[in-house]
C-alpha cells in the first residue's frame, strides 16, 4: 500500500469535510490553497495562488478587518486562533459568498521575540448556512415587534414540573417588575375571584372532548388594585426525549377592547330603557289627549305640541350622547314657540346647571304643559303677559319656579285640563309638583334632583 504524508492525511480529511486547506509561507510570501479552497474562491485549478489574489477575492468592505485578524494571529504577543466569518467575491463568476476561516501560526521559537514562519488553516463556505442563520434572526426579529406590536407576551409552562418561563413582556402584562421571576402561582394569585377555576374547568372539558388548544380571555386584580383584561391562546406540546410536557401560548392585553364591549353594552341597555320609557310616555300622552274629547282638531294640535316638547328634550339629551343637559339651552328650546323678535314675555334667571336626562325629560314636559295652559287661559294669552322662570340648587336639587304676571284674573277654582292633572300627579316623583292658582297669576314649583 502506497504510503501517505501527514500532509496528504490531512488534506483527505479536509476535502471530506469540504474544507478548503491553505497554507501561507511567510518567509517567501508563497501560498499554497488546495483544489478546494480554490474552488471555494472561484480560481482556476492550475492557478498559482499568490497573496494578491487572496486580496482581491476579499470583499472590499471585509478586507481591512480580515486582515488586522491575521496580524493579531502572527503577532508572538498575541497568537490569536479565533476563527472568523467573512464574504468573500468569487474569482470566476463575482457571486459574493461567505466563508469561515480557521488559522495558526507556526513561530520559530528560537529566535528572540519568535518569529511567525508559517500561517496556516481552512476555508469553509457557509453561506447557506448564514443565509438560514439571517433568515431565522430575521423571523425572530418580526415575531417580536410583533409581539411588542400587539401588546402580547410568550410563556411557556412545564406541565410535569409546573414552572413557567417568565419574560420582561410577560411580567409587564401580569404587573410584575421586568426583572422580576414569578412562579406560576405568583401567576395565578392575581386571577381576580372565580377565573382560575373557570379555566380550569374549559381546559377539563377540552381535554375530555381530545382537544389540545385553548382560548379564554380572564380578569387580573393586581395588589395596587389595577384591573386587568387578558386574551389567553395556549397549546399542549408534546413531550420529546430531552423536553417534558410543555403548554406554549401567547397572552395579550385586551383591557381596552373588554371596556370598549362593556360600554357598548352599557349603552345599547341604556337606549333600550330610555325607548320603553319614550313609548310608555307617548302612549300616555295619546290616552290622556284624546280621552273625553270631541274637538279632533284641537286635541291633535295639543297633542302634536306635547310630542313636540318630548322631541325637543331628548334632541337636547341626545346631542352628547345621551349625557347630561343644560337647563337654560332646554327652556330656551320648549319657550321659543312662544317669543318673537317683538315680544319676549320670558324672564329667566339662574346659575348653569347641568340635568340628568331623566329629569330633563320631566322639566321639559313640565314647562311644556304650564306653556299650554299660558297661552290658553294664562299670561301668555294677552299681549302684556310675563312669565318669570327662576331656578336655584341646592344639595342636588333643582328648584325650578314658573311665575305668570300681567295676565287675566285667575279663577278661585279653574278647571282642571290634562296637563293640570298631569302635572300634578303623572310627571314627577309626589311632593315634586307645587301648582298654585293666585289672583295675580299662576304659580308652579318644580323640584327635580340632579344627583349623578
Amino acid at each position: 500500500m502506497k504510503e501517505i504524508d501527514e500532509r496528504q492525511r490531512f488534506e483527505i480529511a479536509a476535502h471530506a469535510a469540504s474544507l478548503g486547506v491553505w497554507d501561507w509561507d511567510l518567509t517567501t510570501g508563497g501560498f499554497y490553497y488546495s483544489a478546494r479552497a480554490k474552488e471555494i474562491c472561484g480560481f482556476d485549478p492550475i492557478l498559482d495562488v499568490t497573496y494578491e489574489h487572496v486580496v482581491s477575492v476579499t470583499h472590499p468592505d471585509d478586507f481591512p478587518w480580515t486582515s488586522a485578524l491575521g496580524q493579531r494571529s502572527v503577532d508572538p504577543a498575541i497568537r490569536a486562533k479565533d476563527p472568523y466569518r467573512y464574504r468573500i467575491v468569487r474569482a470566476d463568476t463575482g457571486a459574493v459568498r461567505w466563508v469561515l476561516a480557521h488559522g495558526e501560526a507556526v513561530f520559530d521559537e528560537t529566535t528572540n521575540p519568535p518569529t511567525a514562519l508559517r500561517y496556516i488553516g481552512t476555508l469553509q463556505d457557509i453561506t447557506q448556512q448564514h443565509v438560514a442563520e439571517q433568515a431565522l434572526v430575521e423571523s425572530e426579529s418580526r415575531l417580536r415587534y410583533a409581539i411588542e406590536a400587539g401588546n402580547m407576551a410568550v410563556w411557556e409552562i412545564d406541565l410535569d414540573r409546573r414552572t413557567i418561563t417568565p419574560s420582561p413582556q410577560l411580567n409587564r402584562l401580569c404587573g410584575f417588575p421586568s426583572d422580576a421571576t414569578p412562579t406560576l402561582d405568583d401567576i395565578r394569585a392575581r386571577y381576580a375571584p372565580g377565573e382560575e377555576e373557570r379555566i380550569e374547568k374549559e381546559r377539563a372539558e377540552l381535554v375530555a372532548r381530545g382537544e389540545t388548544h385553548i382560548q379564554t380571555t380572564f380578569k387580573q386584580l393586581w395588589p395596587d388594585g389595577t384591573e386587568r383584561w387578558l386574551l389567553l391562546r395556549a397549546g399542549v406540546a408534546p413531550p420529546t426525549d430531552t423536553i417534558a410536557r410543555r403548554a406554549i401560548g401567547v397572552l395579550m392585553d385586551v383591557t381596552a377592547q373588554k371596556l370598549a364591549e362593556q360600554n357598548a353594552a352599557l349603552i345599547a341597555g341604556e337606549m333600550q330603557h330610555r325607548v320603553k320609557n319614550a313609548l310608555t310616555v307617548v302612549q300616555t300622552l295619546a290616552v290622556q289627549s284624546f280621552r273625553g274629547k270631541t274637538d279632533v282638531s284641537e286635541v291633535r294640535k295639543a297633542f302634536m305640541g306635547r310630542l313636540q316638547a318630548l322631541a325637543n328634550a331628548t334632541q337636547s339629551i341626545t346631542t352628547d350622547g345621551w349625557s347630561d343637559t343644560d337647563l337654560r339651552t332646554l327652556i330656551d328650546a320648549i319657550a321659543m314657540p312662544y317669543r318673537s323678535a317683538e315680544r319676549d314675555p320670558f324672564l329667566l334667571n339662574g346659575p348653569t346647571v347641568q340635568l340628568p336626562s331623566k329629569g330633563a325629560t320631566a322639566v321639559a314636559l313640565g314647562l311644556h304643559e304650564l306653556c299650554t295652559n299660558a297661552v290658553k287661559y294664562g299670561a301668555l294669552s294677552v299681549p302684556d303677559g310675563r312669565v318669570s322662570i327662576d331656578w336655584s340648587v341646592a344639595d342636588n336639587v333643582l328648584c325650578l319656579i314658573w311665575t305668570e304676571s300681567d295676565g287675566p284674573p285667575v279663577g278661585s277654582s279653574p278647571a282642571k285640563g290634562f296637563g293640570t292633572v298631569m302635572l300634578q300627579r303623572g310627571l314627577l316623583e309626589p311632593g315634586a309638583v307645587d301648582l298654585r292658582f293666585e289672583p295675580s297669576g299662576v304659580k308652579c314649583t318644580l323640584r327635580v334632583s340632579i344627583a349623578a
